[in-house]
């Protein structure tokens, strides 16, 4: 019989099993052989994909062969970008996700200092919603897929808040009805 731990992500460890016999024989994809009972292949790549087929021999020199098919997946991707440019206290949803994979995705992002995940999501183009006090850049620090293979993400976001004016009035007077007043505004 012939096993492995498949699925795996890229960059993964792809171990393959065997029983039945007394020697081994593997042949696989992007040329892999192997005369052990359960080798391994660390850091598999995406050329790991495929069929993989053991030669079990037993005692009497009598062969066998078994099968199992070994699925790789790619790491997921999530490329962020955007500069809008907000007042103190408003929000923006210009900031842009470009995710590659298999959904739901689960994205973890952080302006420097605080990491927030949101999880589920199932477009490739997604934007966040963001509302911060000072000019902050954000970054992705982690990207999950579907298949539970993760990877960091790629670009920035820039978002510059700046200040909301403040008005002062200024200015008192007493006058009758039908008169005007001066005030005074400063900004």
């Amino acid at each position: 019989s012939a096993g492995s731990n498949s699925p795996q992500c890229v960059g993964s460890t792809l171990n393959l099993t065997a029983s039945g016999g007394v020697s081994y024989h593997w042949t696989g994809p992007n040329g892999f052989t192997s005369d052990l009972q359960n080798p391994s292949i660390p850091n598999a790549s995406i050329n790991a994909d495929g069929i993989y087929v053991v030669t079990v021999r037993n005692a009497y020199e009598c062969t066998s062969d078994a099968a199992v098919n070994v699925r790789i997946n790619r790491l997921p991707t999530a490329d962020i970008s955007g500069s809008p440019i907000i007042c103190n206290g408003a929000s923006t949803s210009e900031i842009h996700l470009v995710l590659t994979g298999t959904p739901p995705w689960s994205v973890t992002y952080t302006d420097g200092t605080t990491p927030v995940t949101v999880n589920g999501i199932n477009s490739t183009h997604y934007n966040i919603t963001v509302s911060p006090a000072i000019t902050s850049t954000y970054t992705i620090t982690n990207v999950t897929d579907g298949n539970g293979c993760s990877n960091t993400g790629t670009g920035s976001a820039t978002v510059t808040v700046r200040p909301r004016p403040t008005g002062n009035i200024s200015g008192s007077t007493d006058i009758c009805a039908g008169q005007s007043a001066i005030l005074s505004i400063s900004v």
